[in-house]
């Protein structure tokens, strides 16, 4: 015989379709009502449609349509179908300060790193430097040292006329045994040369404290006394700077740059 909803051909003591899976009319009725239901169930008449075959072959099969709707893809793309998970924390920003925002004990270390090192700078400067009096100042060094201008005079007579040993008795009583060429002697080789004082600078405590132990006397004053000479056999002007020390009152050439 054959199914009635799907046209199989089945076994004439088939209870079930062997293709579609239902149960079969003829079947049904000759076994009786299932335990589980009380009524008998209902024969079903099975219309063929339009698009299905009026006729089928010995041994052909058909599949019908599953009825089993496909599943809702609003399921996949929709979030409250999914189980809800924990939030992942999200890291706090790290602490960051502008200028304007600094901490005030980090500005305060960095105002106090400035004014250390603007000292220091200024302590190996004026080490090196000499500084500039003003003209009062200058003024009060000749009345309590002596006039300094007389021994940068008389060195430059000594120069004119290439008088080494003459210039030695102005050097520093502890320089005289030295070579003077060791501490800038040169004779000047024209005696048309002419010199100017253009400018004086006085060197600070410390650095008269440093030229004390070298020559192993107390310098009182320390001087740098820029001269300008200029020569009369065409020779370009030259700067000579005359470094002169206060010894007991008495000035004394140091060195000659």
């Amino acid at each position: 015989m054959y199914c009635r909803f799907c046209g199989a051909q089945l076994r004439d003591d088939a209870l079930f379709c062997t293709s579609c899976g239902k149960r079969s009319p003829d079947r049904a009725s000759a076994a009786g009502p299932s335990a589980n239901n009380t009524s008998a169930s209902a024969p079903v008449t099975y219309t063929p449609s339009a698009a299905e075959p009026s006729s089928y072959s010995t041994g052909s099969s058909w599949t019908a349509a599953p009825t089993t709707p496909y599943p809702n893809p609003t399921a996949y793309t929709n979030p409250a179908a999914y189980p809800s998970r924990a939030a992942i924390p999200t890291p706090a920003p790290k602490k960051t300060h502008s200028d304007l925002t600094m901490h005030p004990r980090r500005l305060l270390i960095i105002v106090i790193a400035m004014i250390i090192g603007v000292g220091l700078f200024s302590f190996f400067l004026g080490a090196i430097l000499p500084a500039e009096p003003s003209d009062s100042y200058a003024s009060s060094v000749t009345e309590t040292y002596g006039d300094y201008e007389e021994t940068v005079k008389t060195y430059f007579v000594m120069a004119y006329l290439d008088d080494e040993e003459g210039a030695r008795e102005l050097f520093c009583p502890s320089l005289r045994e030295d070579d003077l060429a060791e501490h800038g002697w040169f004779p000047l080789e024209d005696e048309g040369a002419a010199y100017e004082i253009s400018k004086v600078n006085q060197y600070y405590d410390h650095v008269c404290s440093l030229m004390s132990a070298e020559l192993g006397e107390q310098v009182d004053c320390a001087l740098d006394v820029e001269t300008t000479v200029e020569y009369s056999d065409g020779r370009d002007d030259q700067i000579v700077d005359v470094v002169l020390v206060s010894i007991d009152g008495t000035w004394y050439v140091y060195e000659i740059m």
